[in-house]
């Protein structure tokens, strides 16, 4: 992959990983559900249930990073009703109530930020082992892209910056905001990403072109303050 300051390209490549913390019940016996059990209708009554929507309240909050959470204390979630599934949830009968088996999607949460609308997303996942659900913060801001789509432009984006700004350190980088550069459509978008790495802000921004069957990622115009 080259870098530079006219800019870095990759193609699209697949990740995922999940951390934090919240509990839901399940027995440890499970069966299979009824004939006709409505699999979507189940998640999406999970979904809107006080327990998850509790669960995304306290870990948008929870897991905003310093940075942010330095220049407001507390978000409002306004609204937690969407989702991109990564994992389809499965669910199972447990004695006489259904539970959930396994799933991971990706929750895209409106909120309100001191007085101001924007956008946070976790990813969140069902750890059966575990009996919980586990989180984690993806890029805030409007960003449009699937979680495949995110870890590979942050595998692009974020080192190019790091390079420029002389910044060694990944855990002194945080995403600040995500922009779109207009409409998304198949073929296509641009964002600007705005980031601070090790104490100096930056902006990139970051271009997205179908080809063939994938998104080639190109970022370009990095400034670093």
């Amino acid at each position: 992959m080259h870098q530079g300051r006219a800019g870095f390209f990759h193609r699209l490549v697949f990740a995922a990983a999940g951390v934090g913390a919240a509990f839901w019940g399940m027995a440890a016996h499970a069966q299979a559900v009824p004939p006709g059990f409505d699999q979507q209708a189940a998640f999406n009554r999970l979904l809107l249930s006080p327990t998850m929507q509790t669960f995304i309240a306290t870990n948008v909050n929870a897991l905003e990073n310093p940075v942010l959470k330095a220049e407001c204390p507390s978000l409002k979630v306004l609204e937690a009703n969407r989702y991109d599934i990564v994992q389809r949830p499965v669910f199972e009968q447990n004695g006489q109530s259904v539970g959930l088996k396994s799933g991971v999607w990706v929750s895209m949460v409106k909120v309100e930020r001191c007085g101001q609308p924007t956008m946070r997303r976790l990813l969140i996942k069902y750890e059966p082992d575990q009996k919980r659900f586990q989180a984690i913060p993806l890029l805030p801001g409007d960003f449009r892209g699937n979680l495949q789509l995110e870890v590979d432009a942050r595998r692009i984006v974020i080192p190019g910056v790091m390079a420029l700004a002389k910044c060694s350190d990944g855990k002194q980088v945080f995403a600040l905001d995500v922009r779109s550069g207009g409409p998304s459509t198949a073929e296509g978008w641009s964002e600007s990403w705005r980031l601070q790495t090790c104490g100096r802000k930056a902006t990139v921004t970051v271009l997205y072109r179908k080809v063939g069957d994938g998104m080639d990622i190109t970022g370009k115009d990095i400034k670093v303050e």
